[in-house]
């Protein structure tokens, strides 16, 4: 039975590297049976990377672009673009260019008698900050959780869209680390995850567009709080 795919994509002042990703992505859609699509939310971009998404559009009818006059957060933009999909699966990425469309493949072979299938980055190409933030990140939910997972806010994620309709509604807690929260209402709910290696590469041009880097240690305490609330309605539901 062909299964579809939605390739969800959030993007936000990408002018440098937005043609070459979402071209990327369009080659491996191409792959997958009729009916999938890649979904890109642009978030009110400033740069040019709104007429590059338009170009493409009118070139492929594969790719639907939702446009917002303003931004409002990495975490909206992911949760929205997770609603929209009615595919068998429902694939989440970056946008900048620092993961590997290619690899894809290998969590779509893995994907037999799981849920979710998830990138783990491996040789992370990020600055010095954002890996000890993520390490102690790591630590954090596995102490709190008891869950042996690394990597957990990696934003490379194959799920089943049933799957992910019993998990979205849930991810109300961590306002910034979305991916974070919704693996782990994914694990609280018992679904099956399987973890698998991905490459990960340095930007190719500009600052991440995500969390400044100045502010993760403020950012991290404020979701180590979401964390401790997912905990206390794992309690409640339980």
């Amino acid at each position: 039975m062909s299964e579809t795919v939605t390739i969800c994509l959030p993007v936000l002042n990408e002018t440098e590297v937005i043609q070459e990703v979402v071209t990327d992505w369009l080659r491996i859609c191409d792959n997958l049976p009729h009916g999938s699509q890649v979904l890109v939310e642009d978030g009110g971009s400033t740069d040019g990377t709104i007429a590059i998404l338009n170009n493409l559009r009118l070139q492929h009818s594969n790719l639907k672009v939702n446009f917002r006059e303003k931004p409002d957060g990495f975490g909206n933009a992911a949760k929205r673009l997770l609603s929209e999909p009615e595919t068998d699966w429902v694939f989440f990425t970056d946008s900048d260019g620092q993961y590997v469309a290619e690899d894809f493949w290998i969590l779509w072979e893995k994907r037999d008698g799981f849920d979710v299938v998830r990138g783990v980055k491996m040789g992370r190409q990020d600055p010095f900050i954002r890996r000890v933030t993520s390490f102690f990140w790591n630590k954090a939910v596995s102490f709190l959780f008891n869950f042996p997972l690394i990597d957990i806010n990696a934003a490379y994620v194959l799920m089943k869209r049933t799957s992910l309709e019993v998990a979205l509604p849930k991810v109300v807690r961590l306002e910034t680390l979305v991916t974070s929260e919704l693996i782990i209402r994914f694990i609280l709910a018992n679904f099956e995850i399987k973890n698998t290696y991905i490459q990960h590469r340095k930007r190719a041009a500009g600052a991440s567009r995500g969390v400044p880097t100045s502010k993760l240690p403020l950012i991290a305490f404020k979701q180590l709080i979401g964390l401790f609330k997912i905990k206390s309605d794992y309690r409640v539901e339980s």
